[in-house]
């Protein structure tokens, strides 16, 4: 069935490719959207943001001015530390895939776009449990800790994955991109979510992680595709592009160390007040 399945969607030939099938994953969507929002109203909220509440903390307008006002710096550190994973994020999936067919057309062992679908698709089925183990890890050794070594290894992994795929062909190919997938784009990524919550108050992490996370795409996984075919030359291959991603690590890795430990205080007030009863 997923033989038969691959070959009608990967078909730009087919009718239903051309007419239908492109609408089938917003369809699906919708679906997903309704779950979401089931899921959520079975949540409560933290305890947290209960006695933020209680307390009077929280306070109708407009948070997002309170949050600019009140914790700039932590937006841009928060933006900034995400942008390089989302920029491989936004690499994969819209530039990879093409950039290795077209590099392999005329070669002994051609890679197909169905190929390719098929090495992301493997890559994001085992970065379904690396991601989250990469988040326990950063609950035992600290958010810091885990995301500059995860910086690090993407770096190098990245540069491993291009010498592959520019350099390679058959099964290197497929474990460069499954590896880019599963490893060497979660490897600073995986804590991302702790990581930006923990920045902001209890009135304020909801605006705070979603405005963080959105200018952080933006910078990464929005102009990705842009940078790639600026960069991406027959001489070079993705060479350049390493370059930049290297670039990219070393800003947010620099964002991460410049940011607090978080992970292992009980709640903001002990992550953003402990300077301060310090120095009392």
């Amino acid at each position: 069935m997923s033989d038969i399945s691959g070959e009608n969607f990967n078909d730009p030939s087919h009718y239903f490719v051309s007419d239908w099938g492109w609408r089938v994953p917003f369809l699906l969507s919708a679906g997903i959207v309704v779950l979401g929002l089931y899921l959520r109203a079975g949540l409560t909220e933290s305890p947290e943001f209960e006695a933020a509440r209680a307390r009077g903390d929280v306070h109708t307008g407009i948070p997002l001015i309170k949050m600019l006002k009140d914790s700039p710096k932590e937006l841009v550190l928060g933006a900034l530390a995400g942008a390089a994973g989302l920029f491989i994020q936004g690499l994969q999936a819209s530039y990879m895939v093409p950039y290795i067919v077209e590099r392999t057309a005329n070669t002994t062992q051609p890679i197909t776009r169905a190929d390719g679908l098929m090495m992301i698709t493997i890559g994001s089925l085992i970065a379904i449990f690396v991601m989250p183990f990469l988040a326990y890890l950063s609950d035992l050794f600290g958010r810091r800790r885990v995301m500059i070594t995860g910086g690090l290894i993407s770096v190098l992994g990245f540069w491993l994955v291009v010498r592959m795929i520019d350099h390679g062909s058959g099964w290197s190919i497929w474990i460069a991109l499954i590896a880019l997938v599963c490893i060497v784009q979660p490897a600073q990524y995986g804590p991302i979510g702790a990581f930006l919550s923990e920045k902001f108050d209890a009135a304020h992490r909801y605006t705070g992680t979603g405005i963080t996370f959105q200018v952080a795409s933006i910078l990464g996984a929005g102009t990705a595709p842009l940078v790639a075919s600026r960069l991406i030359s027959p001489e070079h291959g993705l060479t350049n592009v390493a370059l930049y991603v290297t670039f990219l690590f070393v800003v947010s890795t620099l964002a991460i160390y410049l940011s607090k430990e978080t992970s292992h205080r009980e709640s903001h007030d002990e992550r953003f007040t402990e300077t301060v009863i310090v120095k009392a």
